[in-house]
């Protein structure tokens, strides 16, 4: 037929290669029996909503519409006949109003089929469509709206980040939401302290002067465990000198071993002389 198209019994797209007219892209007027831009659609459905015209073997009241065909949604009261019924239910008396097998009260809106208890409900589009009365912009449900529409959550995914949190703790970001990462992390809170709390047990501090598990410094004041001399023990004693002589170096406060011998010696002999 000349319109530039191959036969599609030839491998090419034209479905009608006697007719010129007929060609893929080609204007296609409904109603008039003929697939002009071979689309393979029905020629008696103008709005492709799957239902033919009434008067041509279908039953679509609006054939301009593809919202409106038998077995569609019916929102009851909007003056439209959307199921092609013959009607537009009355939102005051009619049962289960928008077909979605649930009826009002317990259907929180009644006119919108997508809107039910326990439907899938988009956060921030401003519709309850689950009918669970919460906030639409507080997607986390922690009693704070995202910072994105109007509130002061920077982090609406999490309810363990919003304004009200108390302490903004070590390694888990802002989340209090001030603006400052981990702004409380110096806070001491018990046994892993860093330094500067003496009313707790610490494993690590270097100025801590309570009760000491493995401090690195700082002052011990402590019970000491380790052995000193006692105080009223005589440095004359044959069991003290004899200990100086195996080895002993020093006593306690410091003076030689080795001159509180000859200490000893010499007193003994001024005994002996007496």
């Amino acid at each position: 037929d000349g319109d530039g198209a191959a036969a599609s019994w030839y491998g090419g797209t034209d479905c009608d290669d006697d007719d010129a007219t007929v060609v893929p892209g080609a204007s296609d007027a409904p109603y008039d029996g003929i697939d002009a831009d071979c689309a393979g659609d029905d020629d008696f459905d103008a709005d492709g909503d799957g239902a033919a015209i009434e008067g041509a073997g279908g039953a679509d009241c609006d054939d301009t519409d593809a919202s409106i065909f038998p077995g569609a949604t019916e929102t009851a009261g909007d003056g439209v006949d959307s199921d092609c019924d013959g009607t537009d239910p009355d939102p005051t008396s009619c049962t289960d109003c928008d077909g979605d097998g649930v009826s009002a009260p317990t259907d929180c809106d009644d006119t919108d089929a997508g809107t039910y208890p326990g439907a899938p409900d988009a956060p921030y589009d401003g519709a309850d469509s689950d009918c669970a009365g919460d906030d639409d912009y507080d997607q986390d449900a922690d009693g704070f709206r995202a910072r994105a529409h109007g509130g002061s959550d920077c982090d609406d995914t999490s309810a363990d980040r919003n304004p009200g949190i108390v302490t903004d703790a070590c390694g888990g970001g802002d989340e209090d939401c001030d603006g400052a990462v981990d702004d409380d992390c110096d806070l001491d809170t018990g046994t892993d302290d860093t330094g500067g709390d003496t009313s707790d047990t610490d494993t690590g501090d270097t100025s801590d002067t309570g009760t000491d598990t493995g401090d690195s410094g700082g002052q011990d004041t402590a019970t000491d465990t380790g052995d000193s001399a006692p105080a009223d023990e005589a440095l004359t004693d044959p069991d003290e000198i004899a200990r100086g002589k195996r080895g002993c170096t020093s006593v306690p406060d410091g003076r030689p071993v080795g001159a509180l011998v000859l200490l000893a010696a010499a007193l003994a002999t001024r005994r002996r002389r007496a």
